[in-house]
């Protein structure tokens, strides 16, 4: 089978993983929300919105499908129609990832006594990144326009909002391992909080590493690998639902 043909399976697998995926961690997350388990209630709520947020980062990728089987109409990317929905469903899931962090927090306040102070922390710091990603976008941009240099300065000012998203991440992976040793609920949701960090910096070191040797000798290889990677990093919050859910069914003594 030769690289292209690889490619393409590999691609059909992924864009099949950016449907299925989600609606796996909708599932897990609302059997873990509404459990038994009160414990992990408030973890599966968090989970329930991540699919949610999953859905919504995917509308793009959605209105791009319709359109290439004719379902929607190819005069959407002329006016505004495209943008707006791409835009509102951003600022949802915006809106909807901050009371998934807040949840969190509230878990590990309730359980460990963790200081209000990091649930602003965890709160403002993606919109801190989404600020500066938009200033640096602007800042950078060249005047020429040209559109390598423009998808350069955009992966760039991107990293911005990757690394405090990353931050996050860190934040509740070691408030979680500092406690795993009296956490009896939810034991090894730390481990989860590591992958889903190294997820997003993986995500984005792939796009760099894409980006940069787009025209290298070996371009398709690269592409294949990135591919397979990201089949991969999609499984990770699916994995932490199904984590949750599973944890419904042991018994926490009060």
């Amino acid at each position: 089978m030769d690289l292209t043909r690889a490619i393409e399976n590999v691609e059909s697998v992924s864009s099949l993983l950016l449907i299925i995926a989600p609606c796996v961690v909708l599932i897990f997350g609302l059997l873990a929300a509404v459990g038994k388990n009160k414990n992990v209630r408030l973890l599966g709520l968090s989970m329930l919105i991540a699919g949610i947020c999953a859905f919504l980062s995917r509308t793009s990728n959605l209105l791009v499908t319709l359109v290439d089987k004719e379902v929607l109409d190819r005069q959407i990317y002329f006016s505004d129609t495209y943008d707006n929905i791409v835009l509102m469903s951003g600022l949802i899931a915006m809106i909807i990832s901050t009371l998934g962090r807040v949840l969190v927090w509230q878990y590990a306040h309730k359980e460990y006594g963790t200081k209000p102070v990091w649930c602003f922390v965890v709160v403002f710091l993606p919109f801190i990144g989404t600020f500066l990603q938009a200033v640096l976008n602007k800042m950078l941009i060249p005047a020429s326009h040209d559109n390598t240099q423009v998808q350069a300065v955009s992966i760039a000012a991107r990293s911005a909002s990757i690394f405090l998203s990353v931050a996050v991440f860190v934040i509740y992976m070691l408030i979680f391992m500092k406690n795993k040793d009296k956490e009896k609920a939810v034991p090894l949701y730390w481990l989860f909080e590591l992958l889903f960090a190294l997820a997003a910096l993986l995500s984005y070191l792939m796009i760099i590493v894409e980006f940069a040797l787009s025209n290298a000798e070996d371009a398709q290889g690269l592409k294949l690998f990135t591919d397979i990677m990201a089949i991969i990093l999609q499984v990770v919050q699916p994995a932490a639902a199904f984590y949750l859910f599973r944890r419904q069914f042991k018994k926490v003594e009060e």
